[in-house]
């Protein structure tokens, strides 16, 4: 039985770099953005080689639910997602199943490294809301705040994430590097982020 973890971000993120961290661990396999070739298909996203992902890739939901929450040949089963995969009209409440943490960043940088690949960016494109929206579907389901992990700012890190419902904080499971929650301090801004060569996506990596 594995301990399936879905780390939970928008792009430009550095999402990759936490992945191939886990994917390096001998007793983990890390799986890159499942629902990529999902959300090209559904959503008519226009990205560089769109036709060669969708062909290579699986693409259906129900088939790409089950493989997140089946048992992995290893103990740690990490999956990389993006909030923004996960559209709207299709139901998210198997996220429930998963061990789930949320990655951050500051939303300037977000911005300012998304914009070196992109021209046009909109809300959607980095997941802010997607992002505040899973994660209080996870809280409010476990009853306690799951993993935020990240630095949001230059200086020392900011106290545990709070709001007015009370504290969000959490741990990730046993053996698994924990987590460290910071406050974010454009969250307004933000829609509430603070509730919240590479290998081609779709693709599983073992240590």
């Amino acid at each position: 039985m594995s301990t399936n973890i879905a780390m939970w971000s928008g792009p430009r993120n550095i999402s990759t770099a936490m992945m191939y961290c886990f994917g390096n661990r001998p007793d983990c396999v890390a799986w890159d953005e499942p629902f990529y070739a999902f959300s090209l298909v559904h959503h008519g996203n226009d990205h560089p080689m769109r036709d060669d992902i969708i062909a290579a890739d699986d693409s259906d939901w129900n088939s790409l639910v089950a493989k997140c929450l089946s048992a992995a040949p290893k103990p740690v089963f990490y999956q990389k997602h993006m909030t923004h995969h996960m559209l709207k009209s299709w139901d998210r409440g198997w996220i429930n199943g998963l061990a789930n943490a949320f990655l951050i960043r500051a939303p300037e940088r977000v911005l300012a490294s998304y914009t070196k690949k992109w021209s046009d960016v909109t809300l959607r494109d980095i997941g802010f809301v997607e992002q505040a929206e899973i994660f209080d579907m996870v809280a409010q389901q476990s009853g306690k705040a799951p993993p935020v992990v990240g630095r949001c700012c230059h200086g020392p890190p900011a106290p545990s994430l709070s709001t007015a419902s009370g504290p969000r904080t959490g741990t990730m499971p046993s053996g698994i590097p924990p987590a460290s929650a910071r406050h974010h301090p454009n969250r307004r801004r933000c829609r509430r982020i603070s509730r919240t060569s590479r290998m081609r996506h779709g693709h599983i990596m073992s240590g």
